[in-house]
């Protein structure tokens, strides 16, 4: 009996030396970071309820999250007018992504979780629910069969954390973020990891094979927040903002 407490006390010690913020490692600065250039093309005009948060981009429509109490608007990308709106579950939608296995995941702010789900005759339907602990979770992207979520530990000193989970809502790694100020959704192109920053209006780029900030482009939109990438560039909007188009300069030296 001692020696299964005995060993029960040091498992719990160790885990709480893995979950240590010590243990973390961080975003940290590649030694080529720098100023990636960008032309901005387009503007499409939101409406204005709600606080515009994650974006997605579904063929030729693009889905706009609006925060608390407000449902998803659906707006055609070529003309840019809305065609309706999904229904969302929960209290306060920020980021949605798709999973290759054609599984919706979103994440809800007040719910301190992310979800799996479905869509059925234009609403959100959920089949299964990820706690993030104590953390709020603000952006989320399905990147390949991996899904990376931003998540805030609210104090007065507010961490924030980039977290990776499994296909299947199990998580794999818990890296710490510094050098964004207060980071908010995510995009992927396949490539590489971008993450908005609310405060700084920029997009940050990062290098998930070594965790690296690459780089970073200046949004000059107000509360920068949802971010999707459409496969040639990006769409950008921002708390109350209208959604901006963003294409990233051909040259290498400034990509």
């Amino acid at each position: 009996m001692k020696k299964t407490l005995v060993l029960m006390i040091f498992l719990l010690s160790f885990c709480s030396l893995l979950f240590a913020e010590d243990a973390f490692r961080y975003l940290v600065k590649a030694n080529d970071y720098h100023e990636i250039s960008v032309k901005r093309e387009r503007k499409i005009e939101l409406p204005s309820s709600g606080w515009h948060e994650g974006l997605y981009i579904d063929d030729d429509q693009i889905w706009v999250n609006n925060g608390k109490g407000f449902n998803t608007d659906v707006l055609d990308i070529r003309t840019g007018k809305q065609t309706g709106q999904i229904i969302v579950p929960g209290t306060f939608m920020e980021g949605i992504s798709k999973l290759p296995n054609g599984k919706y995941i979103w994440s809800d702010w007040y719910d301190r979780a992310f979800f799996f789900g479905e869509l059925i005759d234009r609403e959100l339907v959920i089949k299964a629910r990820i706690s993030v602990g104590d953390l709020f979770p603000a952006g989320i992207i399905a990147a390949d069969d991996d899904i990376f979520v931003i998540g805030w530990e609210r104090a007065l000193d507010t961490k924030y954390y980039l977290l990776k989970f499994d296909k299947k809502g199990m998580l794999i790694e818990k890296t710490g973020i510094k050098d964004i100020q207060e980071p908010s959704q995510l995009a992927w192109d396949g490539k590489y990891l971008w993450i908005s920053s609310w405060n700084s209006e920029k997009v940050y780029k990062v290098d998930i094979s070594d965790y690296s900030l690459k780089g970073f482009f200046k949004t000059n939109i107000d509360r920068t927040t949802g971010i999707v990438w459409d496969g040639n560039g990006f769409w950008v909007t921002g708390t109350t903002e209208d959604i901006y188009v963003f294409k990233i300069s051909k040259n290498p030296l400034m990509s």
